[in-house]
């Protein structure tokens, strides 16, 4: 039996009050060898069974025999609950009654209840109506933890076997930045509406693309490190619900073939950079639409390449990374952080970094268009970059059409600061 049909099963039995949601899980966990709770339970099965598809909330309700089961979630994650049921108990608790229905209120506040009861005490009424939200927000922080331990548990490191292509030596005094932006995986583009199409399959074309530009020039300058960003908005959305980091609704989520395609992808190139650079230096740049699927996507690769030392992969998950080349200190981010404030913070942030280096870079995406700046800050120099993807409804409606659709590489010298640039389109 498929889980998903496992699932339903359980969740006819919690609205029949026969079983409550910890229990089902249990069952669940026994049947399939999984470890969930009933929290992941009841939200997987109002998934299956939830018929409406609305961006901002999500809505289940079931009305017979005067028994009333609406559950409304929103957004902003508040939960509104609306139930009636029958029990042979008369000294039921709040407690009692909201884990029936999978809510522990060690982890949820209930911000409003009306209760009522009525009947024989053998067969007794309850209603109920009341409004919760949780009491603790996942926070980036929190994501990162559980996913570290799920993955380092459940992934098996490899090791990539190198083959020697060439009889030509790298120059361990050259590095390339391939730092790849706003991608926007499952990003929908539709010729009808802005006379351009996009979707998974045009962003797997792409990003496929890239990497080969990456690699002929490769073949060409010889460098021995590659400085490898992973995130910049790789997917478009960062949940199950099809929305950004911050909520915005965006399209009918289809995040399982989204992070599986951008997992095979990026997993096929890291393998590939082995057989054309020394050293793979990687960093994650989270963006603003997928900051948790980022982090997700970025500790997967880094326990999948965890014991082939060829592969360095940054431990600094904060929003803006800087790092040393020789006499150049290099500066990432997505670009969400407003970017004239940030350039003028860099050298507060990175002190020893900017004491250090004699050439100064910062690169960012977002805007989708490129942008040099070379008047900042003294010392510094700006790079906007790009992206190749084709314009969207919203774009289109704005007005931010006028961009080249571009990805640019850029080759570095330790003692020379930038020496070279290469762009795909």
């Amino acid at each position: 039996m498929e889980k998903s049909e496992i699932i339903k099963n359980l969740g006819r039995k919690v609205k029949d009050r026969s079983i409550t949601w910890n229990e089902a899980s249990q069952e669940y966990n026994a049947i399939t060898g999984e470890k969930t709770d009933g929290e992941i339970i009841r939200q997987r099965y109002r998934r299956l069974k939830d018929d409406y598809e609305g961006n901002n909330v999500n809505i289940t309700q079931r009305n017979s025999n005067n028994n009333v089961d609406n559950e409304c979630h929103f957004a902003d994650g508040t939960i509104t609950l609306e139930k009636s049921f029958l029990s042979n108990k008369k000294d039921l608790t709040t407690k009692d009654i909201l884990s029936m229905y999978g809510y522990d209120i060690n982890e949820w506040e209930i911000l409003s209840w009306t209760f009522n009861k009525w009947g024989q005490d053998e067969n007794l009424n309850y209603q109920f109506k009341c409004k919760l939200k949780p009491k603790k927000e996942l926070n980036i922080e929190d994501s990162i933890e559980i996913a570290k331990d799920l993955i380092k548990k459940e992934i098996k490191p490899f090791k990539v076997e190198k083959k020697n292509t060439s009889t030509f030596k790298l120059n361990e005094d050259l590095g390339i930045l391939c730092n790849i932006c706003d991608l926007h995986i499952d990003r929908r583009c539709y010729e009808s509406a802005t006379g351009e199409e996009y979707n998974i399959e045009k962003a797997e074309e792409y990003f496929n693309k890239i990497i080969e530009g990456l690699l002929k020039w490769q073949e060409v300058e010889r460098v021995g490190h590659l400085f490898y960003t992973i995130g910049n908005d790789f997917f478009n959305y960062d949940n199950v619900n099809g929305t950004t980091s911050k909520g915005t609704p965006l399209v009918d989520a289809n995040y399982r073939e989204m992070y599986r395609k951008g997992l095979e992808l990026q997993i096929k190139a890291l393998k590939t950079f082995k057989q054309y650079f020394n050293k793979i230096h990687c960093f994650l740049v989270a963006g603003n639409h997928d900051e948790i699927l980022d982090y997700t996507l970025y500790l997967h690769l880094k326990q999948m390449f965890s014991e082939d030392r060829d592969y360095i992969f940054d431990e600094d998950y904060k929003k803006v990374k800087g790092f040393l080349f020789g006499d150049n200190a290099i500066f990432l981010s997505h670009g969400d952080i407003p970017v004239k404030k940030l350039t003028t913070a860099l050298p507060d942030m990175f002190p020893r970094l900017w004491g250090d280096s004699k050439y100064r870079y910062y690169f960012h995406g977002h805007f989708h268009s490129g942008l040099e700046d070379k008047k900042t800050l003294a010392g510094l120099k700006r790079i906007q970059q790009g992206s190749i993807i084709e314009t969207d409804l919203y774009e289109y409606n704005n007005g931010y059409i006028n961009s080249i659709k571009e990805q640019e590489f850029y080759e570095f010298s330790k003692t020379k600061g930038e020496i070279g640039t290469r762009i795909v389109r």
